[in-house]
């Protein structure tokens, strides 16, 4: 082969090789890119789908108080046995956001267990509750102690026993619950009809409401009426008529619903402009 052509060749073979790594090396970013795109996506989704929790096992802590026993279904093998007539254990939680929470505990089995633990839990809007459950019942399992409303920051649950039985420490559990659409609900359906230089007094009121509740008046309300910051409608009409209500309701947590109702002020002296659908109501009452 002529010694021109064979560098020919192996030049052209050069520049195709020098091609093809290029497009390979090409290829090899696109997938790393794409595949560095998925996990970030793939996290985040896992990240988003996943409720913060938290488990403090109260087997792992030393105390003098408190007697250290193996018993069946305890969370980490052992758990915390007190004999003492009364006696508190507090779990210490660290909440690391502002929200719902719900609360689990845990304890062994054993037949001699109380039947009276008591949970003491605060939530940050309604106060403390107390929670009492028997641990001669649902042993090895979380089981709900309720859900509370916590601000970031540190909080505590009391466990504690009232009467002269074996109570067991073992293990807590705190669940970040998912922020959900309001759940209000307006339990007011229909307002009651009201008459002229009569009083007039109904209460508004919203069920799966949390920690205090307001109510705001949205539109005018007939002359003598007025919507009180508990959501009581009261006062003495002097104008017949119809009037549409609009009031919006808002509770600790930021929940708010707004609703409109139709109001009836009717006058005994000229009941006959009334529509005809209230005469049978008048009539009944």
């Amino acid at each position: 082969m002529p010694l021109a052509l064979k560098k020919a060749l192996t030049y052209r073979k050069i520049v195709i090789n020098n091609q093809f790594y290029s497009v390979y090396t090409d290829l090899c970013s696109i997938v790393k890119i794409g595949l560095l795109v998925f996990i970030t996506c793939f996290t985040q989704a896992l990240i988003a789908s996943t409720s913060w929790q938290k488990i403090v096992d109260a087997s792992l802590e030393t105390s003098t108080v408190f007697e250290t026993a193996s018993l069946p279904l305890a969370y980490q093998q052992t758990s915390l046995i007190s004999l003492a007539k009364r006696v508190n254990y507090t779990f210490l939680i660290n909440i690391p956001q502002t929200g719902r929470y719900a609360v689990f505990g845990w304890w062994p089995h054993a037949d001699q267990l109380t039947q009276a633990a008591t949970y003491r839990i605060v939530d940050d809007l309604q106060g403390v509750t107390l929670v009492t459950r028997s641990q001669q019942h649902l042993a090895g399992q979380w089981v709900e102690l309720g859900e509370y409303y916590w601000r970031a920051g540190k909080h505590s649950i009391v466990l504690s026993n009232s009467e002269h039985s074996v109570l067991a420490i073992d293990a807590v559990r705190v669940v970040l619950l998912p922020d959900k659409k309001t759940r209000l609900a307006w339990r007011t359906d229909k307002l009651p009809l009201a008459k002229t230089n009569t009083p007039y007094q109904f209460q508004f009121i919203v069920d799966d409401s949390y920690g205090e509740v307001s109510y705001q008046l949205l539109s005018p309300l007939p002359q003598g009426l007025s919507l009180s910051f508990s959501g009581v409608l009261s006062g003495t009409p002097v104008q017949s008529g119809h009037w549409s209500i609009t009031i919006r309701v808002l509770d600790s947590v930021g929940q708010q619903l707004e609703k409109t109702w139709s109001l009836y002020v009717f006058s005994n002296t000229n009941a006959f402009l009334l529509p005809s659908t209230l005469f049978s109501y008048q009539d009944k009452h």
